[in-house]
């Protein structure tokens, strides 16, 4: 695989209210932040998969038949220097000697590796009557979840490195944004002579992997009941719960300039040692960290975070029926999805690789809540009705579709400035220099309402097929496909902005995702 990010730079903008809050004239501000990315250099990784799986089954009675099977998996990683070692850190090693030489150099290494992926299957059905109608029917399984490329490429060395940035500071004067468009109007703005470096990648500013890292896995559970009710027509029902557990996330160290770490994901961590200035602040909630923090470095080390999961349970009703001409099965399933909280995504797209909820020193919270690709309620259906007009002239309709009902969102905000006494600069007149829990300017883990207390609308979606196949005899068969995908033109609501901006309120829970307008197929196939 090869990985190229372009070069460019993020932007953080604080902008003031200029006239009614809610509805102001213009913007002003002189605080914001910028990312700029030094390299945008091609890199190569690579990923090496191995897997081993056996499973067979066993009449243990005429009414019992057993599924056992066993797979076996193991994956190794390689970035651009074809290395799959890369530096390691573990919890305790808060001063630098501990795992840095004099010269800077890492004492430990570790490999970029997941093995020991042993996952059984165990499988069970029972024919009660002994008649091949109704069957009770029980499941385990592990599923381990190896990681993609994205790991080898948070371990590339300095002369690849696409994630090389400078971390600056805006010194400039005021700017406006008299249009409104989250853009100041002033060149000066964007003039580099204007910014001043706080943080800045440098060679040997590695990520840091735990030399203990285990592979991330979810656990299955199914126990459930089939009866054949008609001749071919069977009901059946299965409970289903999914537990993932030793997620593997990348969580945020904050360095000083001697190398030690003062803080962790989990919060300070000073008072584990001693040797640090108590002159200097290492506290990264402050909301311009280059301004008032005296960490060096931010630094991502992957690890299995303690009391991060995922759980998953549901339970299915499910109908099938097989006859002469036609066949349709139809599923439904009321469900929940909680777990720690991952970047903010449609449901469609399922969840992301890490979180950003560990970056920050407030990992802790609300990381347990309804997740942004949970539905309540999804019925699918799958029908076809096919028959012969002639010998030489078959045609079938076919109709699949599905209505869910909406994903669960949370709104999300910085968390609330609070009045702290014992700070001479804090102002019980002006909020915003409060100490006593400043904010961040782009943290997004603090729920007011709780997890999962929002729910877009229901979303539907039938697709028709109509096939028809002439038939040559030895010379082949002509088939005609036309496919209309979302017959009913259902352009539901996929995603709302969750993030609620106090400057402009009235943004949180806009609609900003549509599913796809009503497309029409054809497909012309002659096969010999």
């Amino acid at each position: 695989m090869i990985h190229e990010i372009p070069g460019g730079a993020r932007y953080t903008i604080r902008q003031n209210p200029v006239g009614n809050y809610s509805d102001p004239d213009y913007y002003t501000g002189t605080e914001a932040t910028r990312i700029v990315n030094l390299h945008s250099n091609s890199a190569i990784v690579t990923g090496e998969y191995i897997a081993l799986f056996i499973q067979d089954d066993w009449s243990v009675t005429d009414t019992v038949t057993l599924n056992l099977g066993l797979r076996y998996d193991t994956i190794t990683y390689k970035n651009n220097d074809g290395d799959t070692k890369v530096p390691a850190w573990q919890w305790g090693q808060w001063k630098a000697d501990t795992y840095l030489t004099p010269e800077g150099d890492f004492l430990n290494y570790a490999p970029m590796k997941l093995d020991s992926m042993i996952a059984p299957r165990i499988g069970v059905a029972w024919d009660i009557f002994g008649e091949g109608k109704t069957a009770l029917k029980a499941f385990y399984g592990r599923y381990y979840n190896p990681f993609n490329l994205q790991l080898p490429m948070m371990f590339q060395p300095f002369d690849a490195d696409v994630y090389a940035t400078a971390t600056q500071e805006y010194t400039g004067p005021e700017w406006t944004d008299r249009n409104r468009d989250g853009i100041p109007d002033e060149d000066f703005f964007f003039d580099d002579a204007n910014w001043r470096t706080s943080e800045k990648t440098e060679p040997g500013d590695w990520n840091l992997i735990d030399p203990n890292l285990s592979a991330e896995y979810t656990d299955e559970f199914l126990i459930g009941i089939e009866h054949e009710v008609l001749p071919n027509v069977t009901l059946g029902f299965t409970y289903i719960n999914r537990r993932t557990r030793n997620m593997i996330e990348d969580v945020g160290l904050f360095v000083d300039e001697d190398g030690n770490v003062v803080w962790t994901w989990k919060g300070g961590i000073k008072d584990d040692f001693s040797g640090l200035d108590p002159d200097k602040n290492f506290d990264p909630r402050t909301s311009s960290r280059g301004h008032n923090s005296d960490y060096a470095k931010h630094l991502y080390w992957i690890t299995n975070v303690p009391g991060a999961k995922r759980d998953f349970s549901g339970y299915a009703l499910t109908a099938r029926t097989r006859r002469k001409n036609w066949d349709m099965e139809a599923n439904y399933t009321y469900s929940s999805a909680k777990g720690t909280h991952t970047d903010h995504h449609e449901g469609s797209t399922g969840i992301s690789m890490f979180s950003a909820a560990f970056d920050t020193w407030a990992t802790s919270q609300n990381l347990y809540g309804l997740l942004p690709w949970s539905c309540r309620h999804y019925l699918k259906i799958a029908a076809a009705y096919h028959f012969d007009l002639t010998d030489w002239y078959q045609m079938s309709f076919g109709i699949q579709g599905y209505y869910r009902s909406g994903y669960h969102y949370s709104k999300r905000m910085t968390p609330p400035y609070t009045y702290n006494p014992d700070n001479y600069d804090d102002n019980i007149q002006d909020p915003y220099s409060w100490t006593g829990r400043p904010p961040y300017d782009s943290y997004n883990g603090y729920f007011p309402e709780g997890r999962g207390t929002y729910e877009l609308p229901s979303n539907n979606r039938w697709d028709v097929s109509w096939q028809n196949t002439i038939s040559f005899g030895q010379y082949g068969a002509l088939t005609v496909i036309v496919d209309i995908i979302n017959a009913t033109n259902s352009q539901g609501v996929l995603r709302q902005v969750d993030i609620f901006t106090p400057y402009r309120p009235t943004f949180f829970g806009m609609d900003n995702a549509w599913a796809w307008p009503r497309e029409y197929h054809l497909a012309i196939r002659y096969s010999f």
